[in-house]
């Protein structure tokens, strides 16, 4: 199996290089993004997200039995376990979104400058499609050989990679299921990929300039992946570092939010879908 994956990812990487989509020329040509957002944006639009966020888990304590040692619920059913993450993403990403298009919606044309507001749907998306085609098979090639590796070292990676996958496998709660799936599929695609590549990488290319593209897509990936390690274990940092580059790169070589968006939300989906049926092998 995993040299069928690597196989399939060195096809893709040949592809791609043949297709001239790994260029750096054609990065640093990339469509303009200058609405005008300056670091202060970042900081605004961050310090929203860490004040809902706060906001988000007091709102939790007062609602829901938290235990004090772990942290986790006690005695909650599956649809109360779903609360603290919609909780979190309305009250802790959507303000800092909400922030960004504000401030891109300020300037003439900001919102299709910053990639909200699609050129070409149609292309936009049959892009996000073939990309996704792409990714899947990179990154799991980046996953597998993190796992062997981990494995030589003494330190296997747990077969869900992913607290809100563990709650949606183990959930009994056909509701529960259906709004962590719409939540991990939907939600955290859209809202994720406008602060990581809309506000962030926005703001970084502002601040270093279009000639610096490279810099900031694998600064952007590195804070996508280091934010994601408090619901998922280190092990699955490198594939992580990799799936932000590469939603970085197409944001990048796009200009819009839209074919990141869809590959986001399609690596997601896939995730879901291998998680059960590694709980689920028989389940058809």
């Amino acid at each position: 199996m995993l040299w069928t994956i690597l196989g399939l990812a060195t096809i893709v990487l040949v592809m791609l290089y043949r297709l001239r989509w790994l260029d750096l020329d054609k990065l640093k040509q990339a469509p303009s993004r200058a609405v005008g957002l300056i670091l202060a944006d970042l900081f605004l639009g961050l310090s929203l997200m860490l004040i809902g966020l706060f906001a988000s888990q007091e709102l939790i304590k007062h609602f829901l039995e938290i235990d004090p040692e772990t942290g986790q619920l006690t005695d909650a059913s599956s649809l109360q376990k779903t609360i603290p993450v919609l909780i979190n993403q309305v009250l802790g990403q959507l303000p800092a979104v909400l922030y960004l298009l504000f401030r891109a919606h300020s300037t003439p044309g900001g919102l299709r400058l910053i990639g909200v507001v699609p050129r070409r749907a149609g292309l936009e998306s049959l892009v996000g499609l073939l990309a996704l085609l792409a990714t899947l098979p990179l990154v799991m090639a980046i996953a597998m050989l993190t796992l062997r590796l981990t494995e030589l070292i003494g330190h296997p990676a747990p077969k869900i990679a992913h607290e809100l996958l563990r709650a949606m496998i183990e959930s009994d709660s056909t509701l529960a299921t259906v709004l962590m799936l719409v939540s991990a599929v939907l939600f955290a695609a859209i809202l994720e990929e406008g602060i990581f590549r809309g506000l962030i990488q926005s703001v970084l290319v502002e601040l270093l300039g279009e000639k610096h593209r490279l810099v900031v897509v694998y600064v952007a990936a590195i804070i996508f992946a280091i934010i994601h390690l408090g619901a998922a274990p280190w092990q699955v940092l490198p594939t992580l570092f990799t799936l932000g580059l590469i939603l970085g790169w197409l944001y990048e070589r796009t200009g819009s939010l839209w074919p990141p968006i869809i590959v986001h939300s399609g690596f997601n989906a896939f995730n879901a879908s291998m998680a059960f049926l590694i709980e689920h092998p028989g389940a058809s």
